[in-house]
C-alpha cells in the first residue's frame, strides 16, 4: 500500500461516515479539502519515531517533515527508498487521524 492510497481511504472512510453518522452527502473532494486542508504527513523508519526523509517528487532534495497539506487538502507527491511509518495529523485541530506501518512512498 502506498501514501496516496492510505491518504485516499482515509478521505473515504470520512466521507461514509459523515454520510452514515450525519446524513451529509459530500463529495470526495469537499471530504478531502474538510478533513485534511493545512494537515501534516510525517514519515518515520517502520516501527519507530526516527524521521525517515522523502523528496518531493522530481526533486533531488529532501523535504521538511512533516508535509504540509495544501487548501485543497492535497499532499505533494513525495518518493522514498523502502518502506515508512506514516502519521496523519488533521489540519485545525492537529488530531492524530492515522498511524500505519509498512507503507511505501508513492511509485513513479
Amino acid at each position: 500500500m502506498t501514501i496516496k492510497d492510505i491518504l485516499e481511504k482515509l478521505v473515504k472512510d470520512y466521507q461514509e461516515s459523515e454520510y452514515k453518522n450525519y446524513g451529509r452527502d459530500m463529495s470526495y473532494l469537499s471530504a478531502r479539502k474538510e478533513l485534511l486542508t493545512g494537515g501534516k504527513l510525517y514519515t518515520f523508519e517502520v516501527g519507530s519515531s526516527t524521521v525517515k526523509p522523502v523528496r518531493m517528487k522530481g526533486s533531488l532534495e529532501y523535504t521538511a517533515n512533516p508535509i504540509v497539506a495544501d487548501a485543497c487538502g492535497e499532499f505533494p507527491e513525495v518518493v522514498g527508498e523502502g518502506l515508512h511509518r506514516v502519521m496523519v495529523n488533521a489540519g485545525a485541530l492537529n488530531n492524530t487521524l492515522l498511524i500505519s506501518d509498512g507503507v511505501e512512498a508513492y511509485k513513479s
